[in-house]
């Protein structure tokens, strides 16, 4: 209990004052045996057995008062002093403990009252009143103050001392941590894989991710330009042997228009290719049916003509683990081949499968037959050439899912058309709120 406080303040006066009311009280009970009462006259020996009765201002001292306040006896410790008067008397078997001056000198007192009966029956009234000096007192109250501030301080020394070590110790796993980190960004280590506490296991697990996602995407772009490099070798090469052969200028033409058409391509494939990541980021969730409704409103637009009406079905808490652009690619192009070869009619459904985010986009066409299903997944490959395009958008499609670990599946329906499943494993987010 702190000392500041009232009730510790009291606690600890009460636990000084305590004993020395206790003495007071067994002084009293001393000096009530060795009394005595004869013919009227109270006596008391004049060898005590607390000497300090019988020293000169020992700051021990004794009285004992009548019922008309006069003094019956006084010890010899007092003889100098003028003790205060008697104040009004107490009743018998009462007592009173309090604080009063003698002199310069603070004292406690104890007052006790007490009625004696004379050997003829009569019964006199008496006071006791014990003095004791407060010197005794405040030196133990200074002793005791010094003493609670140096264990005290003691105390507070110790407690810093372990805090230190406490914290030392508690925050080792973070140093470690940071250490880690200077030797990834050294290029010692290629991913954390320390023994952390599972308060920052969430870090670091999206610190691996993110690091491994630089990895992918630096490994990603030094293929990207190695296959672009190798894939423009040939026309290239096409077009200079064109030249070298001398060939007509309208047969030139036509083989240069065909060779920039198939390097167009190659680019548009390899820079969506370097674009998709397949990294799951560390902020928040994409929201799905935000990216579904601009991709929509966009294509309601382009085909405006062809009055295709969109079926939504995305729940708005619905969230995507990833990178924005990814699932604008992937679901874009999904949405754009089944609003070119769909009659009037595209739906779109997504849900959260235990922590998978399916995407079915489905048209009322034609259809794919199951046989060129998987054909069409390649690059350069369309299912309809008198379409426009270049049969690149489910390759790129399918490319960015696996970067996901996920897939791309295309099934038939049985009421007509195409149905083109997103499937993207631990991709899925509920998002508080919604969009």
């Amino acid at each position: 209990m702190r000392v500041g406080s009232l009730s510790g303040r009291l606690l600890l006066a009460s636990s000084i004052l305590l004993p020395l009311f206790e003495q007071l009280k067994l002084q009293s009970y001393l000096l009530l045996a060795a009394a005595e009462l004869e013919q009227g006259r109270l006596t008391l020996p004049e060898q005590l057995s607390e000497p300090r009765y019988g020293e000169l201002e020992s700051g021990l001292y004794a009285r004992f008062s009548d019922a008309h306040g006069a003094t019956a006896w006084r010890s010899p410790s007092s003889r100098l002093l003028a003790l205060p008067g008697s104040e009004m008397p107490i009743s018998s078997g009462s007592s009173e403990f309090g604080e009063s001056r003698i002199g310069p000198s603070s004292v406690f007192h104890y007052r006790y009252g007490l009625v004696w009966e004379a050997a003829d029956g009569a019964e006199l009234p008496f006071e006791l009143t014990l003095w004791h000096d407060q010197a005794a007192y405040r030196a133990q109250l200074s002793s005791y103050r010094g003493s609670l501030l140096r264990w005290l301080g003691l105390a507070a020394l110790l407690l810093v001392g372990l805090q230190l070590l406490i914290l030392r110790w508690g925050l080792r796993p973070l140093g470690a941590l940071a250490h880690d980190l200077e030797r990834v960004e050294a290029g010692a280590l290629a991913r954390l894989d320390g023994d952390y506490p599972g308060e920052v296991a969430g870090v670091t697990n999206n610190l691996n991710q993110l690091l491994a996602s630089e990895q992918g995407r630096r490994e990603r772009y030094r293929n990207t330009l190695a296959d672009l490099a190798h894939s423009l070798k040939t026309p290239l090469a096409v077009m200079r042997g064109a030249l070298d052969t001398g060939a007509e200028a309208a047969a030139l033409r036509r083989l240069w228009d065909e060779q920039l058409g198939r390097m167009e391509q190659i680019v548009g494939h390899q820079l969506s290719r370097a674009a998709s990541s397949g990294a799951r980021p560390v902020g928040a969730a994409i929201s799905v049916a935000s990216v579904t409704e601009r991709l929509v409103n966009a294509l309601r637009k382009v085909y405006c003509e062809k009055g295709v009406e969109f079926t939504l079905d995305v729940p708005a808490e619905l969230g995507f683990r990833g990178d924005e652009s990814d699932l604008m690619e992937m679901l874009g192009n999904l949405l754009d081949n089944a609003c070119k070869y769909g009659r009037s009619g595209v739906g779109i459904r997504a849900c959260d499968e235990s922590g998978a985010l399916s995407i079915r986009v489905r048209d009322d066409g034609p259809g794919i037959p199951p046989e060129e299903r998987s054909r069409i997944l390649e690059r350069g490959a369309r299912a309809d050439l008198g379409a426009p395009g270049q049969g690149i958008g489910l390759a790129v499609t399918r490319e960015i899912a696996l970067g996901y670990g996920g897939e791309l599946r295309i099934s038939g329906r049985a009421a007509g058309g195409t149905e083109c499943e997103l499937w993207l494993p631990e991709a899925a987010r509920n998002r508080p709120g919604g969009p």
